[in-house]
């Protein structure tokens, strides 16, 4: 009798772990809509100088870093220069609306 416990006992745990799953490594939903973070990526780009007109949006991700939660956008330039400019930038748009530019010292050419 009590080796066919186990198995059973067993069974519930795998059970019980897989419903619950989900719930405990879920993130909460992001307190800044994607919609809104493009926008302020934008913004954050045109005070830096930048014609955004000259940049589409590559790429954006849902970020953890230690300075907290953050959408890591990708702006990479419509017609890639041949001799100098920048490459791709990178804006991290915090969830309380602050942003970050970082445009890189080396130029990145994309072939």
């Amino acid at each position: 009798m009590k080796s066919r416990t186990l198995p059973r006992y067993l069974l519930v745990l795998f059970l019980g772990l897989a419903v619950l799953a989900p719930q405990l490594w879920a993130q909460p939903v992001p307190s800044l809509s994607l919609k809104e973070a493009v926008d302020v990526a934008e913004k954050a780009l045109s005070a830096e100088g930048v014609n955004v007109g000259e940049y589409y949006l590559y790429g954006v991700v849902l970020s953890n870093s230690s300075s907290g939660r953050n959408w890591y956008c990708t702006f990479r330039p419509v017609k890639v220069e041949k001799k100098g400019g920048y490459g791709a930038i990178y804006v991290r748009v915090y969830m309380d609306s602050t942003a970050e530019v970082v445009m890189p010292e080396v130029p990145v050419r994309y072939q």
